[in-house]
């Protein structure tokens, strides 16, 4: 059996509003949680808030800096 997926969808609003069927695949593989995050996130704090995620859908921003994956 798989592992649950924890998913975090990053400044999204739209995510899912268009075609509905892709959030509804990704619930089946596991838990969804929308975040909304100033655009200037530093890259460490932004690790912070999404740490424990195993798949992230992101936006246009913020940036994911080198300090992100640090």
């Amino acid at each position: 059996m798989l592992k649950k997926q924890k998913i975090a969808i990053v400044n999204s609003s739209s995510f899912g509003q268009i075609f509905p069927e892709h959030l509804t695949r990704l619930e089946k593989i596991g838990t969804v949680k929308h975040f909304t995050v100033d655009s200037e996130i530093g890259g460490k704090e932004l690790a912070e808030r999404l740490q424990g995620y195993t798949i992230i859908i992101a936006s246009v921003t913020p940036f994911f800096t080198k300090e992100f994956f640090e």
